[in-house]
């Protein structure tokens, strides 16, 4: 069988107007076929089909009369690829590649498809896809936590959503069961004990220890998420023309996409400057990159302590501190990257028990 590739390119890409084509190469020659879009969604369901159709020709399923090749009438080929039974295999990928267009979060992604490559049977034909199927699916995980299957349930939808979209699929996001979760009060960390906690971080080596301390001070001071105060540059450390320091969260390393900057207190600045590397440089790069080390670390001072908690825990702590001390949500919210909606459903969500303690005292 004469090896055959696809793959799509658009033709005078600086013009407006330009448009994606399908490129066919076969035994040295090559082949533009106008795909009259210029969406380059629409053309990836395009190659998806056009790769499928290639695979069930090198099983023997179909014809070489059947699929696109350089010398083949492109109507007639257009035509069978078009109703062309793509497998769930083929729909993950597009699944995929239509949440990145969207800028969704490659870690929400990367989460996301590996939930649904256990769920769904990558072999599966579309077409065999049904409610039936969903709901199986979402039987076999009765036995799990509300939390996990919620999670399931929702990489599900996102998948049964596209496939409604994109392909046409009906009644499969109605077939999803509603999971209701009971979340526990919160509790949080005083001050003081945030203050305790940093004293008792450590690690194999003094280098890695003190870096470990000024990241969970830093996450103590601003309430920083773990994810985005470990990918902190040297060229996000700057002064603010006033002595003191200030630190950037680069929009692309915060979960919302919308970059702000934050003062830190005069000492974690001279800690920081002290050992002050390349711009391009991580500023805690001694520190692994792994979530779960950065928690066993935590978890070695906590257990000292007789604490319990988790690495967010800085940040819902670090909250309820800046607003029982300020009572200003705007502010609050524009040190955390809090939305306003968000700020309100975390800051107005608890009170500490000094503050009660005052509702109920003379």
């Amino acid at each position: 069988m004469e090896k055959i590739s696809y793959s799509i390119v658009r033709k005078n890409p600086k013009r407006k107007s330009c448009k994606w084509h399908g490129r066919i190469r076969q035994g040295g020659r090559e082949k533009l076929v106008a795909l009259n879009t210029q969406d380059k969604a629409e053309a990836d369901r395009w190659l998806a089909r056009q790769k499928y159709l290639y695979g069930e020709y090198l099983a023997g399923n179909v014809q070489l009369s059947e699929i696109l090749t350089v010398d083949s009438t492109p109507v007639l080929a257009q035509k069978r690829a078009s109703t062309a039974v793509l497998s769930l295999r083929d729909c993950l990928d597009g699944w995929e590649q239509k949440r990145r267009m969207e800028a969704k979060r490659e870690t929400t992604i990367a989460t996301y498809g590996r939930a649904l490559r256990i769920m769904v049977d990558p072999a599966m034909p579309v077409t065999d896809f049904g409610p039936e199927q969903v709901k199986a699916i979402m039987a076999s995980k009765a036995g799990l936590k509300p939390a996990t299957r919620r999670f399931y349930s929702k990489a599900l939808l996102s998948f049964c959503d596209f496939l409604r979209t994109e392909y046409g699929c009906v009644g499969l996001c109605e077939a999803l069961p509603k999971v209701k979760v009971d979340e526990a009060p919160r509790s949080y960390w005083t001050p003081n004990e945030m203050a305790t906690i940093l004293l008792e971080i450590e690690s194999d080596t003094a280098e890695k220890t003190i870096q470990y301390r000024q990241y969970f001070t830093l996450m103590s001071q601003v309430g920083s998420r773990q994810g985005e105060t470990g990918k902190i540059t040297w060229a996000d450390v700057f002064d603010d023309g006033h002595g003191n320091g200030c630190i950037r969260f680069r929009g692309e390393t915060t979960k919302a996409r919308v970059g702000r900057t934050v003062p830190i207190s005069f000492e974690l600045w001279a800690e920081l400057e002290d050992r002050r590397g390349r711009p391009d440089g991580l500023v805690f790069d001694a520190i692994s990159d792994c979530q779960a080390t950065r928690y066993y670390v935590l978890q070695k001072a906590l257990k000292k302590l007789g604490l319990t908690g988790n690495l967010h825990k800085w940040r819902h702590s670090v909250s309820m501190a800046m607003y029982s001390k300020s009572k200003d949500i705007k502010a609050c919210s524009q040190l955390l990257g809090h939305s306003a909606a968000v700020a309100m459903k975390y800051y107005l969500e608890a009170r500490s028990l000094e503050e009660l303690r005052e509702l109920v005292e003379d």
